[in-house]
């Protein structure tokens, strides 16, 4: 069922997907960084030496912002703000018990709108988003850093613009849209996930509005045909490590 929901979605948003197919829409127009499966969208402001720097790890479902953000940590190359969700821990997927704060879920009494702004307010969260029916959000209790190491932080569209007016006078914010090399790839991904329209339809959004919030663009390609894992996690860190040495060019 699951791979028969998904050719349909093909199908059906064949138009979108190649309207706004991220290797013509994303990649092709960006500036070369020099490295290799790493692009420049919008030019990040002078890094302050005297702040901390958090990147903002952004993508749609399925992208591969989970597996990069947890290979710079593993590395010592990055602190994690872990952020706060309302699903379930994936645990057929092998998901980490610290990838998140695990939010309570929903009481009897509650309604869904009494059951968000509870969870918004228990947390203090500084931004949220409600993806796929699920919250997601960043508690203030997170936002600690080592000042030695940057901290990253893998959220949404909507939560990459709140932290920026949140955190934009206190930390050096650079964003990193996360993205596959097309939407085959990516519905591929993504089609034993629950709710596997809302994720197409919200991932299409999401590589629309990149060029517009972005700073840079990490092309993570089909994992089957190019060996995804190393190239992307090597573009990534090298690219983070040029950024902070302040050498990545214009």
């Amino acid at each position: 069922m699951a791979i028969e929901e998904a050719d349909r979605l093909l199908e059906h948003y064949q138009r979108a997907f190649v309207e706004l197919d991220p290797l013509t829409y994303l990649v092709q127009p960006a500036t070369s960084t020099g490295i290799e499966n790493a692009f420049q969208i919008i030019e990040h402001p002078e890094i302050d030496p005297n702040k901390p720097t958090v990147f903002i790890v952004i993508g749609p479902s399925g992208a591969g912002k989970d597996t990069l953000v947890d290979y710079l940590v593993e590395n010592g190359m990055v602190q994690k703000l872990t952020t706060a969700t309302s699903r379930p821990r994936r645990v057929a997927e092998n998901e980490p018990e610290d990838s998140y704060v695990w939010m309570r879920q929903r009481g009897d009494n509650e309604t869904e709108d009494e059951y968000i702004q509870s969870l918004i307010s228990e947390h203090e969260l500084v931004e949220y988003d409600v993806h796929n029916g699920r919250l997601y959000g960043l508690p203030r209790s997170s936002i600690k850093t080592d000042g030695n190491i940057p901290a990253v932080i893998r959220t949404e569209n909507q939560g990459l613009k709140t932290i920026k007016k949140e955190l934009g006078d206190d930390f050096n914010v650079i964003s990193i849209f996360v993205v596959p090399d097309s939407f085959t790839t990516l519905v591929n991904r993504i089609k034993d996930r629950e709710n596997l329209r809302l994720r197409v339809v919200k991932a299409i959004k999401e590589v629309e509005e990149a060029k517009n919030i972005a700073n840079y663009v990490i092309l993570n390609p089909d994992e089957v045909n190019q060996g995804t894992a190393a190239t992307a996690k090597d573009a990534i860190s090298r690219l983070i490590s040029r950024i902070l040495k302040r050498d990545i060019e214009a």
